[in-house]
């Protein structure tokens, strides 16, 4: 797939997203990227954050992380999205996604827990992925400006200007 945008906006921010039904899902125990992830992604590297400004940060066991790195490879998903390698972290605790995107300077974040963007609120634009409802009912209360976003092709919307949102629709 040759993607062809724009180069990223001086000072763009910096990009974090999390892998577990925001980036990938599963299905019967297999890892699928959702639906029009890998695209949006890309544009959102290439028309506005740059590949050293966006970064997967998930919360995995040891074996999660192997098999996702395993995963990552065999599957060509760093090719497939221009993501870099050493951008893809790790961490064991969900709360211990806040320090990684408070050292890597985060503006902006893409998770579907609740919980998560609750520990994140120096981050200036979250964008919660289509979160579970009993999760929203307990951490609604508590998480000051968020937006709520149902699909990949909502986090365009709301993220790519409407150039590079038109010529994503076209690119589907």
């Amino acid at each position: 797939m040759n993607v062809i945008v724009p180069s990223p906006a001086p000072d763009p921010g910096v990009l974090c997203i999390d892998l577990g039904n925001t980036f990938m899902v599963k299905h019967g125990g297999i890892p699928y990227i959702q639906p029009s992830a890998a695209i949006v992604v890309r544009f959102l590297i290439h028309g506005i954050f740059g590949p050293e400004n966006v970064h997967l940060v998930s919360r995995v066991d040891a074996d999660q992380e192997k098999r996702t790195k395993d995963w990552f490879s065999e599957n060509g998903i760093y090719k497939l999205t221009d993501l870099r390698r050493e951008n893809v972290h790790f961490c064991r605790e969900r709360e211990g996604q806040a320090p990684i995107c408070q050292r890597l300077g985060a503006t902006h974040m893409i998770d579907d827990r609740p919980e998560v963007m609750y520990h994140l609120p120096f981050v200036p634009n979250r964008l919660l992925f289509n979160p579970d409802s009993g999760d929203m009912a307990k951490w609604e209360s508590k998480l000051g400006n968020i937006k709520i976003v149902a699909s990949w092709p909502h986090v365009g919307q709301l993220l790519l200007p409407p150039h590079l949102m038109d010529e994503l629709i076209t690119k589907e």
